[in-house]
């Protein structure tokens, strides 16, 4: 239970992602992504908008794609790092798969969306979290919600893994408290 912890918005995380974007590899500083990273710690503006994170001790993370109903990603990770230089580590690894719910409107912009649907199933599979991290209304089709505490993380990157039957558009909000 969180009590007397800062309620913060919805940001996007990561946007339209349309193809694999497998970019860690050596997990080494010189290898973290120049784009598509959270920062936990510091108020500042990244490519996901301003950052009003730096409160949360617990992040929460919600999905959706194009394409259709039942469609499924091959695979998610999550990676992190502890402070800056720090060594990039796994957190989260696992499957994503969209439900029936339609998302008719963008949750953060308001734009209208053809053809996208909640994620409504998700598995956390490996990474160094996977027995702390908690899924909330999984397969429902309703909106499922993957948590874990940020704990010592600075920064959070996700990484998405194409199918090509699945979802055509990938997207990921997280919030915090």
């Amino acid at each position: 239970m969180n009590i007397q912890t800062s309620r913060l918005p919805w940001v996007s995380w990561r946007e339209a992602v349309t193809a694999d974007d497998t970019a860690i590899t050596a997990f080494s500083y010189s290898d973290w992504p120049s784009t598509g990273v959270i920062d936990l710690r510091d108020a500042k503006t990244t490519d996901a908008g301003v950052n009003s994170l730096k409160d949360a001790v617990k992040v929460y993370i919600a999905a959706w794609g194009a394409g259709g109903d039942d469609k499924t990603i091959t695979g998610y990770k999550i990676y992190g790092r502890c402070r800056q230089n720090g060594p990039i580590m796994l957190l989260l690894a696992g499957v994503m798969t969209s439900g029936s719910k339609a998302c008719a409107v963008h949750p953060i912009t308001g734009a209208a969306l053809t053809s996208n649907y909640w994620v409504d199933t998700i598995t956390a599979t490996g990474g160094l979290l996977y027995n702390n991290a908690t899924i909330m209304d999984s397969a429902s089709n309703q909106i499922c919600i993957l948590t874990f505490d940020t704990l010592i993380w600075k920064e959070l990157y996700f990484e998405y893994d194409e199918n090509a039957s699945g979802m055509t558009e990938f997207n990921v909000m997280i919030t915090g408290c």
